[in-house]
Formats: structure tokens, C-alpha cells, sequence
């Protein structure tokens, strides 16, 4: 993303009289606020009515680059907030109602590549969720649901194979999850109960045989525990109760 330079002309910040107080000691109007310290760099500027912030409002950095971008109704965001950085580059990108956030929100590296698309209802996740990294390829997609995970996350290595699939259930992960190696092939299954290991886990070699295999109860082995070698022989077992090794 390039650099972006941020022209406003706005009729409301064109007043002649600014920083006024009412009779009932009340900010209204155009204000100006500076940097402590200092008396002509500004830190930001906006309208004000009966106290509170109303309008654009937008905050500087010291050296007077725009620093941050926000409209109020009534004291409280609500539309489009946009932070940039040092250089001039948008880093977040959010959407606020009534001071809580709501639709989709994007944050970016410091690179200006998009870091992360977040939606929100009125304050709470839910939506499509999507982290990438810093090369622009994906490294995290999942779904939430009244603020908690719902249905397959996944996360993915830079080559942008999937790395882990993990199934929730309201925040909880039940049912199979899965683990590859970077090159696609299963590395590992696991069954999953309310968050708890419970029942068969399966581990492999990247050669695709089977590597060791056990049971897990309420999270903790259970059972006789295979290890085998490439050839498919056992080479060791263990017996387990209650996670203790016998």
C-alpha cells in the first residue's frame, strides 16, 4: 500500500475562533489541542458540541503526519476509524456503531500489506476471520460465532499448504482435528470432546505410514500406546491409566 497523504477541507474546522467554553462551562465548537509541553504542535483537532466530540475528528503524530482518522456522533465513533503509522502507511482500518465496533475491520503490517480481516456485531466477533502473513499468503482462517469459534479452523504454512485443521464447536473443539507436514501429507488425527482429548489419536511419517497410535480419556492416555517403524512393526508399547504410564 503507498503512502497516502490526507487533504481535508472542511467548513467546520474553518472557524476563526476556536477552544471556546460556554456559560455553563461546556467545550463547543473548533478546539485544538497540543502536544504537553509545546504550544504550536498539534496533537489533534475537531468540533465539538455540549462537551462532547461531534464530526471528524483527526489526531497527529509530533512531526504532523496524520496520525488517526475518526468521526463521532455525540461523543461516541461510529463509522470509519483509520491509524497510520510514522510513514504515512494505513495500519487499521476498523468500522465502528455507536462506539463498538461493527463490519469488517482490516489491520496491516507495517509493510502496508494487509495483516488481518476481522468482522464484528455491534462489539462482538462474528464473521469470517482471516490472518496472513507478512508475504501477503494466508496463515489463519476461521469463523466465529457470537464471539466464539465456530465450525473448521485452519492454519497454513507459508508454501500455503494447510499446517492444522482444528473443528469448533461454540468455542469448543469437538471432533477430529488434524495435523500436516509441510509438504500436505497427514502428520497426526486427534479426537476431540469439549476441548479434551477423548478417543483414538493417530501419529505418521511423512512417508505416510503409521507412526504411533493410542487412546486418550478426558485427557489423559489411556490403554496400550504403539510405536512403529516405517516398516509397520511394532517397536514399542506402553501401558497407560489415567494419563500414568504403567
Amino acid at each position: 500500500m503507498k503512502n497516502i497523504t490526507f487533504f481535508f477541507l472542511c467548513s467546520s474546522l474553518l472557524i476563526s475562533q476556536k477552544n471556546l467554553i460556554d456559560n455553563n462551562n461546556l467545550k463547543q465548537g473548533y478546539w485544538e489541542l497540543y502536544y504537553p509541553k509545546t504550544e504550536n504542535i498539534i496533537s489533534e483537532k475537531g468540533n465539538f458540541l455540549d462537551n462532547k466530540e461531534q464530526g471528524y475528528w483527526v489526531k497527529f503524530h509530533k512531526s504532523g503526519i496524520v496520525r488517526e482518522i475518526l468521526n463521532f456522533e455525540l461523543g461516541l465513533i461510529n463509522g470509519t476509524r483509520i491509524l497510520i503509522n510514522k510513514k504515512g502507511k494505513i495500519i487499521e482500518q476498523e468500522n465502528y456503531s455507536s462506539n463498538k465496533l461493527h463490519g469488517l475491520q482490516k489491520y496491516f503490517h507495517d509493510t502496508g500489506k494487509l495483516k488481518m480481516e476481522v468482522n464484528y456485531n455491534s462489539g462482538v466477533l462474528s464473521g469470517q476471520f482471516i490472518k496472513y502473513y507478512r508475504n501477503g499468503k494466508k496463515q489463519e482462517s476461521c469463523y466465529y460465532k457470537e464471539g466464539m469459534k465456530d465450525g473448521k479452523s485452519i492454519w497454513f504454512f507459508e508454501n500455503e499448504n494447510i499446517s492444522i485443521e482444528y473443528p469448533y464447536e461454540m468455542g469448543k473443539i469437538n471432533g477430529i482435528a488434524k495435523t500436516f507436514y509441510s509438504d500436505g501429507s497427514l502428520k497426526s488425527e486427534s479426537t476431540y470432546l469439549n476441548n479434551d482429548l477423548n478417543g483414538e489419536e493417530k501419529s505418521y511419517y511423512n512417508s505416510k505410514k503409521l507412526k504411533t497410535k493410542g487412546f486418550y480419556r478426558n485427557g489423559k492416555k489411556e490403554g496400550k500406546w504403539y510405536t512403529y517403524n516405517e516398516s509397520g512393526a511394532i517397536i514399542e508399547v506402553n501401558k497407560y491409566k489415567n494419563g500414568v504410564k504403567k
